[in-house]
């Protein structure tokens, strides 16, 4: 059996990396090993789920903040790869806890393999972790054929190239979608009448302009009258700002219509986008998943920009103004998409992979 240490380092990969984890756990040719950071947000869920064996199936590394914790993730990494000798270590995405553990990796001689390479978000550091990430690895699944092109110029190695589609996207065939009796006790607003799903995010290239951004965003949000559920941003470098700008907004009255939220699990978060009136703000989940459902998604400045946008999603910048006028477009939008991203099958096309190399 194959050795396949998952590396998840908290919600932003975990929802996607679900069903792979699942799929690899359940296969008779993989041995499944989770690293994960003992203040990951699903931390018991996956003791839960994969409970330890002789080798322990969940491999704890301390705790992870921020980008003060690189030199933390890489040395625990390492220490947990000698300790186990994996024949691969899979990671996804482009956060700067997976960029130092694909490092020890490869100072380790762990194969690497890699999932959502060749995508660009020009307003982020992250392409320049994920290109790193891409050079190091030898197996890469990309969501789609534009990016594996960029990987075969970046490369020159069409044989490790895999089209497997978003693993994120295989809840909506794997899972059934909460109904709006099941989602009442999970949120703290009224799902009978119309709400937006909102997230604003750091964008890493232009953090002194970050209290400006996350302000005319608010602003944009108490001008409206429909329901607003706000999921509070990512472990990136300035978040703090904007959940203190978030909450200076929020003791205001007329921010009533706004709920904050700190964390929702993966199958609450499509859940609640099937039955939202639209998302805005500048989260990834708005290019990929929203499009399956036929969200219609405002998207907010640049931290997306350069991503694959499907036809239901808006593009607008930061000024408020902006902001209100696309979201008013979007409350018209009724079309149907195709996803660029796939259908929902990519557990089993990684997991084929990964038994077959």
């Amino acid at each position: 059996m194959k050795h396949i240490a998952v590396f998840t380092g908290g919600r932003s990969d975990y929802g996607h990396l679900y069903w792979v984890i699942n799929k690899i756990h359940k296969s008779k040719k993989l041995e499944l090993y989770i690293i994960a950071p003992r203040n990951h947000e699903y931390i018991h869920e996956l003791y839960e789920k994969y409970p330890w064996r002789e080798a322990h199936t969940v491999q704890e590394i301390n705790d992870v903040f921020g980008i003060k914790d690189y030199a933390g993730v890489f040395t625990d990494v390492t220490d947990v790869l000698t300790d186990i000798q994996p024949d691969i270590f899979l990671g996804l995405g482009d956060r700067f806890e997976l960029h130092a553990a694909a490092t020890a990796a490869l100072l380790s001689n762990t194969p690497i393999a890699h999932i959502h390479g060749g995508e660009t978000t020009e307003g982020c550091f992250d392409d320049e972790l994920r290109n790193s990430i891409t050079m190091m690895s030898q197996i890469h699944f990309v969501s789609h054929i534009e990016y594996g092109e960029k990987i075969l110029q970046m490369t020159n190695k069409l044989d490790n190239i895999h089209i497997v589609g978003s693993p994120g996207l295989d809840w909506l065939t794997k899972a059934k979608l909460y109904t709006k009796a099941e989602l009442k006790d999970k949120v703290s607003i009224n799902l009978e009448e119309p709400y937006i799903l909102a997230c604003f995010n750091p964008v890493t290239h232009e953090l002194s302009n970050t209290e400006i951004q996350i302000g005319n965003f608010m602003y944009a949000l108490g001008a409206i009258n429909e329901q607003v559920l706000l999921i509070r941003p990512n472990m990136d470098p300035k978040n703090e700002a904007i959940n203190d700008m978030i909450n200076k907004h929020l003791v205001f009255s007329n921010y009533s219509h706004v709920k904050a939220v700190d964390n929702i699990n993966h199958l609450t978060y499509l859940s609640l986008m099937k039955y939202a009136l639209m998302m805005v703000g500048n989260s990834s989940s708005g290019v990929i998943e929203a499009a399956s459902l036929n969200l219609p998604v405002v998207d907010i400045g640049n931290r997306q920009k350069g991503r694959i946008m499907p036809d239901n999603v808006i593009h607008c910048g930061y000024e408020t103004d902006e902001i209100l006028l696309a979201m008013d477009k979007v409350k018209n939008y009724s079309g149907k998409v195709v996803n660029p991203y796939g259908e929902g099958n990519s557990a089993e096309k990684i997991v084929k992979v990964l038994e077959e190399l």
